[in-house]
């Protein structure tokens, strides 16, 4: 009494393909073209001519001390070690985060702003606070 006993392989595979087939029936086994349904990519209207969206200018951070504040300007000064003194002049806008109070001239401060066509534009002043001295030891 022998009793043929399909491969274990096999009968994984014929499962799996019937599993596969009915989680994903064939969209069109028909040959007649009057009967094929079209997909949704093929009724999308083209949208390569639209022009690309431009995207504003990514922020950007210089820090220094300030030299002089108005009320729509501010100009901040830096020196760094090996270069020459490095001075830049940002426009303050009503959207420009900053506490007014404490921005006064020789105040270290880092400034966040866009680098637009209109010229440099601050998005934030952050004030520093003011360093501690230096503790002399006897």
């Amino acid at each position: 009494m022998t009793s043929k006993k399909p491969p274990l392989l096999l009968l994984a595979v014929v499962i799996g393909v019937r599993i596969c087939t009915a989680q994903n029936p064939p969209t069109n086994t028909s040959t007649n073209p009057d009967t094929t349904t079209a997909s949704p990519t093929d009724t999308a209207p083209a949208t390569d001519t639209a022009p690309p969206a431009t995207t504003p200018p990514r922020p950007q951070f210089f820090a220094g001390t300030i030299t002089s504040i108005t009320n729509d300007q501010i100009t901040i000064s830096r020196t760094l070690v090996g270069h020459q003194p490095d001075t830049r002049s940002f426009q303050l806008t009503p959207k420009t985060k900053m506490n007014k109070n404490n921005c006064k001239p020789n105040t270290k401060v880092t400034v966040r702003y866009q680098h637009l066509p209109e010229g440099d534009v601050a998005l934030q002043v952050l004030v520093h606070p003011p360093s501690k001295p230096a503790i002399k030891h006897p």
